[in-house]
């Protein structure tokens, strides 16, 4: 029967069952007396009553407790009580690799980076003289920073029962006692052919295990598949892996490595497991060519060109073009390049794929090898994933080349000579040259909200000048190609609603530049209001097109993108005037037109146009729109729609003192902070320029703060009255978000820095008596933020990654005291309640709670619960942005409302290329027959 909740074992509360095997029981317990999460592995009755088996476990037990490696989940020890014995565990967060797995395969390069982990951690105990004897998926996890942890290191042997006759199975715990065929097998598949034979076992059973795992990762099948246990142990002992099953991209050398530890023979198999080590390492330095299905050569891609046949008729992704009667100049050639494998195109909604303009080679961002990452983890792990870089490769060549010294790159472009690479990197634009070399810094400080996505769009055109707009909000600027000081090319015309100028594309001699302008109205931003000007550098801007979005010239014509197709209309450069009509071209095309952000509406389309007529682009379509909406959530978990308010796109609510309205940041072209009257159903607009976010009530209701980028830098403002344009400035920036007020409302605290673009965030004050004149509260070499003052204004939350993840803490405020240490297992967005001793906090999907006590002068917490999931909630950064607690008790969150939003994410990033040789001769046919 499984143990209650609450139930003590010494020190240990049992808080939850976590699964249950052939070794027992497993509870996720905490330490009273170190303050930490454990895991509890509760031995069966039977095996405790057996006196000569437990007195060798205890032994046994002891010789694991020395393994001290980052890669192995460690044994602190043995408890036992009244209740029964168990043995204590490191309690490891995340989910196992048989998990990972059941999602499919994994990339060749995700696949190098876990084995290796799971190498170090095995040679770490060989070196012991310690066999794990047990190695299987669901013995390995992943945590939320990617570090692998073996689980379970010798537990089979510390177990096993010496007068156990069946062969194998004493060597396997989860066969000897277990009756499901499933979990039979889930072990049985995983025996070295001595292990199945009941024979002595050593390191290289460990390795044999370890390969079997390599080859279900890049396979998501097991090496040896049977129906039953009896089959799996004859296709063990007799057969041979059906080696087809591995992807034709991995490499040869990983490829061998697997064949020689997967040797049935232990004396011909790989003898230590370091030797695999070192192999991993090289492979990961260089992974060398792939070896496609029975070791055949590999062809250069250009032998996988599909010619497409010189006629009248013009056929691309799926869209027929209407024949001609005059004939094809140049033979018409369309093939596709993939991504290297597990890459996707990070594209982030700017402009990730150009050709140069002799159409010789393409550049594009991709992510880091193996490293599968959405928007959504870029959001929950505050930017702490693998950087995506720039690729280049000539199209007369097999493989791409990364480009050095391009990590987090977004909005690649080509010099007009092709010699040369631009890009933008953090709050930064840069070039360097494709010869080799560092790149050059051009452009500092654009005013960017989120650095990790970059303005929309920059080009460089060939009288020496780069083009770009500084924000998303802003006009266009321009510098010369050699740096200096940019200049103002553009101004937004309010009166005409103009929210940005972006996506800007030199014409080819330079003397002018294409650009879209971002119209909206006072609700939504109106894509059908793009349009698209041409601005001379020497001259007036002039509107070209209307519905219409990143255009591009080439061989007398403007190509331009709407709702995920690209059209073509005429368009003579010497008089910047358009020609006809507009005419569909192309069909089936990655374009950014919506997204859970203002950073992802960009309206850029991910394909480029050679001065050759080439074109590359990514296959894909327009993203479905993904609002958002405000719900009532219940303690139990039941949410409800916050009734009046439009499912549009909101973040950061925060419920005003009274109760009775919700400000909000909304996620547009002008972001701005609105006010929701939930007694008269209306919604007021608070701010009136720049673009803010993350508002804060005054203790009293009367005002906001929210951050503003209308100067430059981010900086706090308070609005002196509601629905007023009359603000004050209180902090100088550049990253300051404000997060809570005081109670006697005459400070504010906010996080200063930007954590996820690498800078130290930190927490400081502002007297509102004292503008700009601010102070530190809490200042270390970690990143301090989010801090949230408790409702009597004598304690302060905050979150700190101090420990090497992000927990909540308390302390006196404004001091002295001893610092809480609250969480134990992350946490993020700190509250407090309004009327009861309890803080509450998010932790991935959970949102927990934590009652407390004043004992003196003392902050005394209790263990967190979990109140209930939100695994939509919508929101990141360095304040408050998914939840809010209202006076009443009740939760106020934003949540996403497309369903199946994950998946979303994962179809918009784009795996491969496609490529059109001589394509706008075809698109000139096109133009000429057109109505």
């Amino acid at each position: 029967m499984p143990l209650p909740s609450g139930l003590e074992l010494g020190p240990y509360r049992i808080i939850g069952m976590l699964g249950s095997g052939g070794m027992g029981e497993v509870y996720r317990a905490r330490d009273s007396r170190l303050g930490r999460d454990v895991a509890l592995k509760v031995l069966p009755d039977a095996f405790v009553q057996d006196q000569e088996r437990l007195a060798r476990f205890r032994r046994e037990a002891q010789v694991l407790g020395a393994l001290n490696h980052p890669n192995i989940a460690s044994i602190y020890g043995l408890e036992e009580t009244g209740s029964g014995i168990a043995l204590v565990l490191e309690y490891v967060d995340g989910e196992t690799l048989a998990d990972r797995i059941d999602r499919g395969a994994l990339p060749v390069d995700e696949v190098l980076q876990i084995a290796l982990q799971i190498a170090e951690a095995l040679e770490n105990a060989h070196e012991k003289a310690i066999v794990h004897r047990d190695l299987k998926p669901a013995n390995i996890k992943i945590t939320a920073q990617g570090t692998i942890k073996v689980l379970d290191f010798g537990l089979a042997k510390a177990i096993e029962d010496d007068a156990s006759t069946e062969p194998g199975l004493s060597l396997s715990p989860t066969v000897s006692v277990a009756t499901r065929a499933g979990v039979i097998l889930g072990t049985a598949a995983y025996m070295a052919p001595e292990q199945a034979r009941g024979k002595a076992v050593d390191r290289r059973t460990d390795i044999w295990a370890f390969e079997v795992v390599l080859f279900e990762m890049l396979s998501a099948e097991h090496a040896f598949q049977g129906e039953t246990v009896t089959d799996t142990l004859a296709r063990i002992l007799e057969r041979e892996p059906d080696w087809t099953r591995l992807p034709p991209h991995t490499p040869r050398l990983l490829r061998s490595l697997i064949k020689r530890c997967l040797t049935k023979n232990p004396r011909d198999r790989l003898q230590a497991i370091g030797e695999a080590r070192i192999q991993l390492q090289e492979l990961i330095q260089d992974p060398g060519t792939p070896a496609e299905i029975g070791d055949t050569p590999v062809f250069p891609l250009w032998k996988k060109i599909l010619p497409w046949i010189a006629a009248p008729v013009f056929l691309a992704a799926g869209y027929l073009i209407k024949p001609t009667a005059e004939p094809v100049d140049r033979m018409l050639l369309q093939f596709e390049q993939p991504l290297p494998p597990g890459q996707w195109l990070m594209h982030r909604y700017r402009h990730s794929v150009e050709l140069s303009p002799d159409g010789r080679r393409v550049a594009f961002i991709a992510n880091a090898a193996g490293s599968v990452v959405t928007p959504r983890t870029i959001r929950e792990t505050s930017g702490a994933v693998d950087q995506p870089r720039i690729y280049v490769r000539g199209l007369d060549q097999r493989d791409a080349v990364a480009v050095a010294g391009t990590e987090g790159a977004l909005n690649v472009f080509f010099s007009p000579d092709g010699q040369w690479l631009g890009f933008q990197q953090g709050q930064q634009i840069k070039k360097t040259s494709l010869v080799g070399g560092t790149p050059t810094t051009l452009v500092e400080n654009l005013r960017l909200a989120d650095a990790a996505f970059g303005p929309p769009g920059i080009s460089w055109g060939s009288k020496g000048r780069i083009v770009f707009p500084r924000g998303l909000g802003d006009g266009l600027s321009i510098i010369a190609d050699t740096g200096g000081d940019p200049q103002a090319l553009t101004t937004l015309d309010a009166a005409s609603h103009e929210a940005s100028h972006r996506l800007p594309h030199f014409l080819p001699d330079g003397s002018a530049v294409l650009f879209t302008v971002l119209r909206y109205t006072t609700v939504t931003p109106d894509w059908k209001r793009a349009q698209i000007w041409v601005k001379p550098l020497d001259g007036d801007r002039k509107l070209l097109l209307e519905d219409a979005m990143d255009a591009r010239y080439v061989n007398r014509s403007l190509i331009f993108a709407r709702q995920g197709k690209l059209y073509a209309v005429g368009f003579d450069p010497s008089t910047l005037n358009v020609t006809g009509r507009p005419v569909q071209v192309l069909d089936g095309i990655t374009h950014s037109l919506y997204g859970d952000a203002l950073i992802t509406w960009t309206g850029a389309a991910q394909f480029s146009v050679a001065t050759n007529g080439s074109l590359v682009y990514a296959p894909g379509s327009i993203e479905p729109p993904l609002a958002s909406e405000l719900v009532w959530v219940s303690r139990a978990g039941t949410a409800t729609p916050v009734a009046g308010m439009k499912p549009l796109f909101r973040f950061a609510p925060r419920v005003s003192p009274d109760g009775k309205r919700i400000a909000t940041s909304e996620l547009y072209v002008n972001k701005d902070i609105w006010v929701f009257d939930s007694g008269r159903g209306t919604e007021d607009r608070v701010t009136y320029e720049g673009q803010n976010a993350y508002p804060i009530w005054s203790p009293d209701g009367s005002r906001i703060a929210f951050r503003s980028d209308r100067s430059s830098g981010f900086r706090i403002y308070v609005s002196n009255a509601l629905n007023s344009r009359d603000v004050t400035e209180v902090t100088s920036g550049p990253f300051d978000v404000p997060s809570s007020w005081t109670a006697d409302g005459k400070e504010i605290l906010f996080t200063r820095g930007n954590a996820a673009a690498g800078a130290n965030s930190d927490i400081y004050v502002v007297s509102l008596d004292r503008p700009h004149q601010v102070g530190a509260v809490i200042a270390t070499p970690a990143n301090e933020r989010l801090p949230e003052i408790s409702p009597d204004g004598k304690w302060l939350a905050y979150i700190s990654n101090e420990s090497g993840r992000d927990e909540l803490y308390v302390q006196a405020y404004p001091g002295p005291g001893q610092r809480v240490t609250v969480s134990s297992d992350g946490a993020t967005e700190p509250a407090w309640s309004k009327n009861t001793n309890e803080l509450f906090y998010r932790n991935g999907i959970h949102l927990m709670a934590v009652r407390f006590r004043i004992s003196g002068t003392q902050f005394v917490s209790e263990t967190p619960t979990m109140l209930f999931e939100r695994p939509e909630y919508v929101g990141a950064g360095n304040s408050r942005a998914t939840f809010d607690v209202a006076p009443d008790g009740r939760f106020v969150f934003s949540q996403r409302v497309t369903e199946r939003a994950a998946e979303r994410e994962r179809q918009i990033f784009p795996t491969t290329l496609r490529f059109i040789l001589n394509w706008a001769d075809e698109t000139q046919r096109v133009l000429a027959g057109a109505p």
